[in-house]
């Protein structure tokens, strides 16, 4: 028998995003980064990045011009990522670029943010 998959659709404010690792943007949404694994003109498909490390496979995608995620797999494996959001490296990304540029292509322009 299938385990059913737990999918659902969640309204952004705003797209928050930090430095992944290796310099490439992770998208931070309800205390959990994703990074990005494939995409089109239209959509970006994102995995957990505890997929790895902790067999995580909550999956969400993006769509251009949206403010909407959409789960693919909603559940996490693992406690939150973050704690507190106020304490992050967060950092300035145009999320268009990421439906203009092929996944593993040339690293996105990153803007820092300013310190207060």
């Amino acid at each position: 028998m299938k385990k059913a998959r737990l999918s659902g659709v969640l309204n952004l404010a705003a797209w928050t995003f930090t430095p992944g690792q290796r310099g490439k943007p992770k998208l931070v949404i309800e205390n959990n980064s994703f990074f990005r694994t494939k995409g089109d003109t239209q959509r970006s498909y994102w995995s957990c990045s505890a997929y790895k490390s902790k067999k995580c496979k909550c999956k969400v995608v993006t769509h251009r011009n949206s403010l909407v995620v959409k789960y693919t797999h909603k559940s996490h494996t693992h406690p939150n990522e973050y704690n507190d959001l106020s304490k992050i490296n967060l950092i300035d990304v145009d999320i268009n670029e990421f439906y203009d540029k092929p996944v593993g292509g040339a690293a996105f322009e990153v803007k820092k943010e300013p310190s207060l």
